[in-house]
């Protein structure tokens, strides 16, 4: 191999993940990204102490029994002393990769110090939503997680190339600011364009920076669809410069579309389909979307069952067995 072409790194071997000990603080949250919402758990504990693999030895147990999805996990305790299968999250035992572990430090409020201590953000296996899968972007959670440290538990080092400040290209090259000349910046900028090169709407709109291009991530999962989590720059962009040109993540309009508020409506809402209706439906349509790409679990857990048959048994407990027959799927 040419000098030119080869890496001057070298990878570090995945050696472990830590798992929670069984009095981990654990919380519930949805995945911080796309309008699926998927469920994870966190488990938050000190470095020096560790769980085991084997059941009862670590903090990942369920006690879900869901009638509607047909998953039993009635006190089911996780067991990781023999490789987890494909897919093994289905059966209640989630795949836990590097990527959903942070070393970072919490501040102990008995002690008076700054302790470190792992955080594990698992996609799971009791949420009906994504059944304990998770995508590529759901799958890295814990590493948006603020961390002093350079590597995470397995070794690698995923921290280094974190950006600590604001940037400001300056002279070819990006300069670290502090975050009030940031906001100055950017202020000054945007009512520059507000002022100069605009375009009169009608009240109430008035003035639009319409040189104003900008890119608007609708993340924000079960948390909002990226409404609530990114309701500032969502004003900023669509009411106070009134730029016409946002090009979205997922959505078409500034809108809650979060699938996971829709599964605990019954469907009732801009999504006018649960996760349920996905997996049953005779016919889906979709058109406007990349739903691999933008709602990844919804396409490769509700929508490939569905298509692949693997949901036939739910069916039958939903619709007429002589239409089901009609339609070939009985």
């Amino acid at each position: 191999m040419s000098s030119s072409s080869s890496s001057t790194s070298s990878p570090v071997p995945n050696r472990r993940i830590p798992l929670p000990p069984p009095d981990a603080e654990i919380y519930h949250a949805t995945c911080r990204f796309c309008n699926v919402g998927c469920g994870y758990d966190i488990f938050v504990f000190p470095v020096y102490k560790e769980g085991g693999p084997a059941k009862g030895q670590n903090a990942i147990v369920y006690n879900l029994n869901d009638q509607v999805f047909n998953r039993d996990l009635t006190n089911f305790q996780a067991d990781y002393t023999s490789p987890v299968i494909p897919l093994g999250a289905n059966y209640g035992t989630p795949w836990i990769g590097e990527g959903m572990v942070t070393r970072t430090v919490k501040y102990n409020t008995q002690t008076g110090a700054w302790e470190p201590v792992y955080i594990l953000e698992v996609p799971s296996s009791e949420c009906p939503v994504n059944e304990g899968t998770y995508s590529t972007r759901g799958g890295r959670n814990a590493q948006r997680n603020w961390s002093p440290f350079s590597d995470v538990a397995s070794g690698y080092a995923i921290y280094q190339s974190r950006i600590q400040t604001p940037m400001l290209r300056w002279n070819n090259s990006f300069q670290p600011i502090s975050w009030s000349y940031a906001i100055q910046v950017a202020a000054t900028v945007s009512k520059y364009y507000l002022d100069n090169e605009n375009f009169n709407y009608p009240d109430p709109v008035g003035p639009a920076a319409i040189q104003v291009m900008a890119i608007r991530s609708d993340h924000g999962g079960g948390q909002g669809g990226g409404v609530f989590s990114n309701m500032a720059p969502g004003l900023f962009l669509h009411m106070g410069l009134a730029t016409p040109f946002v090009r979205f993540h997922y959505q078409v309009a500034f809108s809650l579309t979060e699938d996971a508020l829709m599964e605990a409506t019954n469907g009732n809402g801009t999504d006018t389909a649960s996760m349920l209706d996905i997996s049953i439906a005779d016919t889906l349509v979709l058109w406007g979307i990349n739903e691999y790409s933008t709602s990844t679990v919804n396409f490769i857990q509700h929508m490939f069952d569905n298509i692949s048959g693997a949901t036939a048994s739910r069916k039958a407990q939903w619709f007429d067995q002589a239409n089901l027959h009609h339609l070939g799927i009985l």
